[in-house]
């Protein structure tokens, strides 16, 4: 675990989740705010928000997914929502 020290609070960051542990004084708040799979797939949905063509980004995320990775996005895609 990592921590970084600041003038009023202490964050620590445990591998695999991202976390933040606020300590002030004597309160101590915990919050979990991704693992490490929701973070990827956030910041893979602001990437693509910020596409100038979504659709050309999409496309090559495609082309570079082996094929074990298209036929599990492909039976995602099938599911109902």
């Amino acid at each position: 675990m990592a921590t970084v020290p600041t003038d009023e609070f202490v964050a620590a960051a445990v591998p695999g989740i991202q976390a933040c542990v606020i300590m002030s004084d004597s309160a101590h708040v915990y919050s979990t705010v991704h693992t490490r799979d929701q973070h990827a797939a956030v910041a893979m949905t602001e990437l693509l928000e910020g596409a100038r063509d979504p659709a050309t980004v999409l496309t090559h995320f495609v082309e570079h997914l082996d094929e074990d990775n298209r036929r599990q996005l492909s039976r995602l895609l099938r599911r109902p929502s």
